[in-house]
């Protein structure tokens, strides 16, 4: 007898002998699962009712797992489509300017601002300053969009915007890209709290002021939006956009998905090697095997870790791919396997149950 045909007739003595001692469910003629009317598919059965605090805790904070998106976007326009920029800056001894720009639809908390400028000092002639050294005053106005209520008047929030919290990016395009002069320079500030306009509709004043180096502020444009701004001290109306961004803040409120790869429903294993398939659902394993679970997280934080369940006792805790842990424990009898997969912001999900049939005496 050749040695896969010894290993299968010794098998299904085995199975033989358990069903006889009627410790292994019978199998009848309609080759249907007696011992639950288990899935053929692994589903997925999301919670995000509890945060996990046993085994491999996760000590982030949920607040630290999320993103921003943007509820309001004027980006700023090539230099190859305008060159165009207005001052808003404060300085004693000079003439002082202030430039608004019109908000509207933006629905949603602002949590973080981008806006886009050009840092100038004046040496004999305008030059490149040096923006690292910035501080602003930042304001926002509860007023109507429409034009006729220039200047706004109804200030909602103001922010002393120091240079340590503003975050600068070299963006590498210059108002002038032949000569390589005024850089536009991105800045970012993440607002110590949110602001809301009551109908969506406002205004926003970005203002640079006491740069420790005399550097002044220009704000450029962008060529999206509702051709609205206001300046003070200068012409009084100017009908283009500023460059600007506005961002809310999302939580990630979405589990992972998880499902169990190995054992497969209907397939007898020997030793981890798939023998072949029974008529029972269930899988018969036979010696060790190792479990396999596909998980991955469809939104933004990523995943933190895979645990694997033996009759709801927890066996191994996997914090890397691929998640396959080897099951090599001694015991006869029915099993049941699940997963759980937990990403970074604490959402979990649990896969469907795998019963099991296991023989492994030595």
């Amino acid at each position: 007898m050749r040695k896969m045909e010894r290993s299968k007739f010794l098998i299904f003595v085995i199975v033989g002998m358990f069903l006889g001692a009627g410790i292994l469910p019978s199998i009848n003629g309609n080759q249907t699962n007696e011992i639950t009317g288990i899935s053929n598919e692994n589903k997925c059965v999301n919670s995000n009712d509890e945060i996990y605090t046993a085994g491999n805790e996760i000590e982030e904070s949920m607040d630290d797992y999320g993103r921003y998106v943007n509820i309001f976007d004027q980006p700023p326009a090539s230099p190859d489509e305008g060159q165009r920029a207005f001052t808003s800056e404060k300085n004693v001894g000079y003439d002082s300017y202030k430039m608004y720009e019109n908000l509207y639809d933006v629905n949603g908390k602002i949590e973080k601002i981008t806006w886009w400028g050009i840092c100038l000092y004046f040496d004999g002639g305008w030059i490149d300053g040096d923006p690292e050294g910035m501080n602003f005053y930042l304001e926002f106005y509860d007023d109507s969009s429409e034009k006729t209520n220039a200047p706004p008047q109804n200030k909602i929030a103001s922010f002393d915007v120091s240079a340590e919290d503003v975050q600068i990016t070299h963006t590498g395009i210059y108002w002038n890209e032949t000569a390589k002069s005024h850089e536009h320079i991105k800045f970012e500030y993440i607002l110590p709290t949110s602001v809301e306009l009551s109908n969506g509709e406002g205004w926003v004043s970005i203002q640079s002021h006491d740069d420790p180096q005399g550097d002044w502020f220009l704000w450029i444009i962008s060529y999206f939006g509702d051709s609205f701004s206001y300046q003070e001290n200068g012409e009084p109306v100017y009908d283009v956009d500023t460059a600007i961004q506005l961002f809310k803040y999302e939580l990630d409120k979405i589990p992972p998905e998880v499902s169990i790869e190995q054992p497969k429903l209907n397939m007898i294993y020997l030793n981890n090697k798939e023998l072949l398939e029974w008529p029972l659902m269930n899988p018969l394993i036979i010696g060790r095997i190792n479990i396999t679970v596909n998980a991955n997280d469809p939104e933004f934080v990523g995943m933190g870790y895979v645990e694997i369940l033996i009759n709801n006792e927890s066996k191994a805790t996997l914090n890397n791919e691929p998640y396959n842990w080897t099951w090599d424990e001694k015991g006869v009898g029915v099993y049941r396997i699940q997963a759980k997969a937990y990403d970074k912001a604490g959402n979990f999900a649990t896969s469907e149950e795998i019963i099991v049939i296991k023989i492994k005496l030595l």
